[in-house]
C-alpha cells in the first residue's frame, strides 16, 4: 500500500525562504553544515523547504540548468549541503522552486513572461488602484511585493521540467515545493500561437482564461510525472509534491489533482486574520489529503528580516492548526551569509516542542462533528487567481466557531452522520436541491442563509420552506423583529434589530404550511439626498412587512438575510445569535457544549479510529487589531470551564497536557467535564476502553 505522500511523521516545518538578489555579496559565507542542522535541532524542526532557486533566478547549487548565484561562495553547494545535512539528522527535506516570479530571467527573456491582452508585461501589482511602474530612479523605492510573472510555455517550461529532473537526480531531498503557481491568464506570443492553433478566440477573456487553466494542467501533470518516476509512491522514500497557489475553493480538480497534499498558507497577523484558515481547513479536509498550514516567524509578512512573532502567537497560531487537524508550517528568512538566526528557532522551538507533546493525538484521525456547512465557494474551471473564501462562507463559519458549533465541510453528496447542514450562499443545483431535500425528508435540518434559498441561475425556491420568491429588496436596509419561539431561545430582545443589507423578499404561500419565525421591518425610506432623517439608518415602520425574516416547515429554515457577509463585514452578535436560534428550533443539538468559554475560543472533536479513542481540541486566544496587525499578545489561563459532550462509550477521560484529572459526571447520556485551569491550548483524550 502507498504511503502517505508528505510523511505522517512530520508536524514541525520550516519554510526557509533565501530570495537573494545579485546586488547583494558574500552569499554563504557563514554557513555551517553542523550549525545549520544543530540550529534547527534547537527548534524542535523535523521538516524543511530548502532553497534551489529562488525569485531573483539564482540557483543555490552548481547547476548545469539553472543559473548559479554569481556571488555564492565559491565552491559551495549550499542547497545540497543543506539537504544532506537535514536529512543526516533525520530532518525531511523538500526543495524550493519559484515558477510563477524569475526576475532576473524574466529582465534576460522578456519573452517568457506573461502578458496582458494588450501586450504589456503582467505584473502581480495590476490590480492596484495605481499600479507601480516597472522601471524607475536609482534612488526610488522599489515596491514591496513587486514581480512580474512568468508563462510556462515554451522554453521556459522546458527549463523547469529540467530543473526539476537535475534536482531529484543530483539530491537526496524528498520533495518539490513550486511556489506562484496562479494560473495567470497569458496573451504571450506563444499563448497566442497555441489558442489560434487551437481554434480559440484569443479574444474571448473567458476562452484565454480556459486555454491557461490547461496549459497550467499540462505542466503540473509533467512535473507530477517526474517526481512520480524519481520518487515513486510505492518507495521507501515517496515523494511529495505541493504547487502553492493552487488551494483556493474556486481552484479546479483537475488542478488539485496533481496535489500529492494541500498547503495552506495564511499569514494571520496581516493576511486576512486569526479566522481565515479554519473555513479553509474544513473545506479541505473532504479530499482527505494531508493538510499541512502555513504561517511565519515573521510580525508581518515574507522577506522581513528581524521581524520577531512572540512565541505566545506562535503557540496559539500552532495550537490552531493541530486544532483543525493540519500539520505545523513556520516561515523564516535565511540571512544572506547562510547563517540561521539562532533567536528565531529559541522562539519556534517553544512552540514545536508542545507540538511534539500533542502531535500523536492528531495522526490519522477524523473530525466527528454532526453539523455540515455547505460552502457556497465552489471549484471552477475558469479559476484564475482563485478565491480563498467568500464573505458568506467566512462570516457563517465564524458565528459557528464563535458558540463553539463544530462544523465539517460536506457537499450534498456527503451528508450521511450529520444532524443539520447550513447553506452559506446561493449555489444549489437542481440536483444539489434534490439531494439536500430527499435528505430533510429523512429527519436531516436544513438552514438555508440568505439567497441559498434561490436555485443556482433560476428564481426559483431550491427546497420547500412554504414560501415563494417575490423578488429583490425594495430598500438598503431594514429590520428583523423575532418572534416568541427565537426570543426564548437566545437573546434577541424584543425590539426590531438592524440588518446592514436588506433581505430578498419571501413570502408566505397560501397553504404552504410554513411557520413564521421573524418579520421584517422595512424602513419609511431609503437615505438619500432627497430625504434623510439623523445620522445614519431611517427608522423603521411600525407594521410588519408582507415577506419574512425567519421561516420554516418542517425541517428546513430559512433566514432570509445574508447573515455570514453581514456578520463579516460588521460583525453583529444579534445575527450570531439569530443563526445559534434558528438552528436549536429545528431541534439541533451540538455534540460539544460548553460553559465558561467565550467567543474566542474554539472546540473541533476528532475521532482516532485506530487508537479506539476521541480527541478534544480547545484553544484560546484574543486578537487585538494595531495598525494593519492582529496580534495575539495575552494567552489567559481559563479557569472553571465546563464541558459537555454527547460520546457513547467513553470509559477513560485524560488531559495529556496536564497533571490534574478532570471531574466527570454522566448525566442523560450526555459526559460534563469541569476542566482544570488551562492557557491556549487543552487536549482532552476520550477513550473507549
Amino acid at each position: 500500500m502507498p504511503r502517505p505522500r508528505f510523511g505522517s511523521a512530520n508536524f514541525r516545518q520550516v519554510h526557509l525562504d533565501f530570495h537573494t538578489s545579485d546586488a547583494l555579496g558574500n552569499i554563504g559565507d557563514r554557513f555551517d553544515a553542523e550549525a545549520f542542522v544543530s540550529t534547527l535541532k534547537l527548534g524542535h524542526v523535523d521538516a524543511i523547504n530548502l532553497f534551489a532557486k529562488g525569485h531573483h533566478s539564482w540557483c543555490y547549487f552548481p547547476s548545469e540548468v539553472g543559473m548559479r548565484h554569481p556571488n555564492l561562495k565559491p565552491g559551495l553547494d549550499l542547497f545540497g549541503e543543506q539537504v544532506r545535512a537535514c536529512e543526516a539528522a533525520g530532518i525531511r527535506t523538500t526543495a524550493y522552486v519559484t515558477v510563477g516570479w524569475s526576475a532576473t530571467e524574466a529582465s534576460m527573456h522578456p519573452g517568457w513572461c506573461v502578458r496582458n491582452k494588450d501586450g504589456t508585461i503582467h505584473t502581480n501589482r495590476d490590480l492596484d488602484e495605481h499600479p507601480p511602474a516597472l522601471t524607475g530612479g536609482p534612488d526610488e523605492r522599489y515596491h514591496a511585493f513587486f514581480w512580474k510573472f512568468l508563462c510556462p510555455s515554451g522554453d521556459y517550461r522546458r527549463h523547469i521540467l529540467e530543473l526539476t529532473r537535475e534536482i531529484l537526480t543530483k539530491h537526496p531531498t524528498r520533495g518539490l515545493w513550486y511556489d506562484i503557481c496562479n494560473l495567470e491568464t497569458c496573451w504571450c506570443e506563444r499563448c497566442r500561437a497555441g489558442m489560434e492553433e487551437a481554434g480559440i478566440d484569443a479574444e474571448d477573456d473567458a476562452a484565454a482564461a480556459a486555454y491557461s487553466v490547461d496549459k497550467w494542467d499540462a505542466f503540473l501533470g509533467d512535473c507530477r510525472a517526474i517526481l512520480d518516476e524519481l520518487r515513486p509512491a510505492d518507495s521507501e522514500e515517496p515523494g511529495s509534491v505541493f504547487f502553492n497557489g493552487l488551494t483556493h475553493m474556486t481552484t479546479p480538480p483537475r488542478i488539485l489533482r496533481h496535489q500529492t497534499h494541500y498547503e495552506l498558507e495564511d499569514l494571520p497577523t496581516v493576511w486576512g486574520g486569526y479566522d481565515k484558515l479554519p473555513p479553509r481547513a474544513r473545506f479541505f479536509a473532504r479530499d482527505k489529503k494531508e493538510l499541512l498550514a502555513m504561517s511565519g516567524k515573521f510580525h508581518t509578512a515574507w522577506g522581513e528580516f528581524g521581524g520577531y512573532k512572540h512565541p505566545d502567537a506562535i503557540r496559539y497560531e500552532a495550537s490552531t492548526m493541530l486544532a483543525f487537524n493540519a500539520r505545523c508550517s513556520f516561515g523564516d528568512q535565511l540571512h544572506p551569509g547562510g547563517e540561521l538566526d539562532e533567536q528565531t528557532y529559541r522562539n519556534i522551538g517553544e512552540v514545536f516542542a508542545h507540538v511534539r507533546r500533542v502531535e500523536r493525538f492528531c495522526v490519522g484521525a477524523e473530525p466527528d462533528t454532526n453539523l455540515g456547512v455547505l460552502f457556497g465557494v465552489r471549484p471552477s474551471d475558469l479559476s484564475v487567481h482563485g478565491t480563498s473564501s467568500s464573505p458568506e462562507d467566512e462570516g457563517a463559519c465564524v458565528m459557528l466557531l464563535e458558540t463553539q458549533c463544530d462544523f465539517e465541510g460536506v457537499t450534498p453528496e456527503s451528508l450521511a452522520g450529520k444532524d443539520a447542514v447550513v447553506v452559506t450562499q446561493r449555489c444549489l443545483t437542481r440536483d444539489d436541491a434534490e439531494k439536500l431535500a430527499a435528505y430533510a425528508e429523512a429527519g436531516g435540518r436544513v438552514v438555508l442563509i440568505g439567497d441559498a434559498a434561490l436555485r443556482l441561475g433560476e428564481d426559483e425556491l431550491a427546497l420547500d420552506v412554504g414560501l415563494a420568491y417575490a423578488g429583490p429588496a425594495r430598500f438598503k436596509i431594514d429590520y428583523t423583529l423575532a418572534g416568541e419561539a427565537l426570543r426564548a431561545r437566545a437573546g434577541l430582545g424584543r425590539g426590531p434589530f438592524l440588518n446592514y443589507e436588506a433581505a430578498p423578499r419571501f413570502v408566505p404561500v397560501d397553504g404552504g404550511g410554513t411557520e413564521v419565525l421573524a418579520s421584517i421591518r422595512e424602513p419609511f425610506f431609503d437615505r438619500t439626498y432627497a430625504h434623510y432623517t439623523s445620522h445614519q439608518e431611517t427608522p423603521y415602520r411600525l407594521e410588519d412587512s408582507e415577506h419574512v425574516a425567519v421561516a420554516r416547515k418542517g425541517g428546513v429554515a430559512l433566514i432570509a438575510h445574508p447573515l455570514g457577509r453581514m456578520y463579516s463585514g460588521h460583525g453583529a452578535r444579534q445575527h450570531r445569535e439569530l443563526l445559534t436560534a434558528v438552528l436549536a428550533e429545528l431541534g439541533f443539538v451540538a455534540k460539544i457544549r460548553l460553559d465558561g468559554f467565550g467567543s474566542s475560543g474554539r472546540a473541533t472533536l476528532y475521532r482516532q479510529a485506530e487508537h479506539r479513542r476521541h480527541v478534544l481540541h480547545l484553544t484560546y486566544g484574543t486578537p487585538t487589531l494595531r495598525g494593519g496587525c492582529e496580534v495575539i499578545e495575552d494567552l489567559p489561563t481559563l479557569h472553571g470551564v465546563e464541558l459537555d459532550l454527547a460520546l457513547d462509550g467513553t470509559k477513560e477521560v485524560s488531559l495529556p497536557l496536564t497533571e490534574h484529572a478532570p471531574q466527570v459526571r454522566r448525566e442523560g447520556g450526555r459526559l460534563r467535564l469541569t476542566l482544570p485551569p488551562f492557557s491556549c491550548h487543552a487536549v482532552v483524550v476520550l477513550s473507549d476502553a
